[in-house]
């Protein structure tokens, strides 16, 4: 399902109702619905709201936001995909102080390559699930050549220090559902319905992560404004969303 209420119209209390509309009204088990939005202070929200309408709490179904949701996964599973157990998180100040040890490792200079725009090329390319050999292999002209550079010393650096950045925490979570059979599969059985608020914000990785949870057969219900193109499968599914 998708949900158009329009910007300011109640997306996130169109999730609500569904998720208890679900639980109550069907008697769903709330271990199998997951929903998800963008922050901490909203998930917050849609928790309280939902446990204040169905009467259960604390509520066990998982309502939180796209980074918790891997972190989660990344936790349990990201030996599946190289994370090794106790990685630690690197926040912004983290990040901007590896770039750096990246640039000095390559030998380039601060002051021709400004730590911050390299990050946002970084982040970029992950958002895309660009990884560093295929961003290589497309970088074109003075500044991306010496990006890519930065990239494989950064990321090299990262998994020295047994660290993920944020955007890592999604895109180590893409990878673990599409490339280990058991695990998707079994997530994909424990969910039977996936909500996701402000469906318009999604990025490349993050639409990504709600098709690979969901599956074919999948039950998604997203909820946005009504700038989006939708496409869905033969059998209903949503396959892609993207702005018009």
């Amino acid at each position: 399902q998708l949900g158009l209420p329009g910007a300011g119209s109640g997306n996130t209390r169109a999730i609500v109702s569904r998720v208890a509309g679900l639980i109550r009204g069907r008697g769903v088990d709330p271990h199998s619905v997951v929903a998800v939005t963008f922050t901490n202070k909203a998930a917050g929200e849609m928790r309280e709201r939902i446990e204040r309408l169905v009467g259960i709490e604390p509520l066990t179904s998982f309502v939180g936001t796209f980074h918790r949701m891997s972190l989660d996964l990344l936790r349990r599973y990201g030996h599946h995909v190289g994370v090794r157990r106790g990685f630690s998180i690197f926040d912004r100040e983290d990040q901007i102080r590896l770039v750096k040890q990246a640039l000095e490792a390559e030998q380039l200079s601060e002051a021709s390559f400004p730590p911050k725009p390299l990050l946002a090329a970084i982040s970029s390319a992950k958002n895309r699930l660009i990884d560093v050999a295929t961003y290589e292999e497309r970088a074109r002209g003075f500044f991306e050549e010496r990006a890519a550079r930065v990239y494989r010393a950064y990321q090299g650096l990262l998994v020295q220090a047994n660290g993920v950045d944020f955007d890592d925490m999604l895109v180590y979570a893409v990878r673990l559902l599409a490339d280990n059979a058991d695990v998707r599969d079994r997530l994909r059985g424990h969910i039977q319905y996936l909500l996701v608020d402000e469906y318009q914000d999604t990025n490349h990785v993050q639409q990504r992560l709600v098709l690979e949870l969901a599956g074919p057969g999948g039950n998604i219900t997203a909820v946005g404004d009504d700038d989006l193109v939708v496409v869905l499968g033969g059998d209903g599914t949503l396959l892609s969303v993207a702005r018009s």
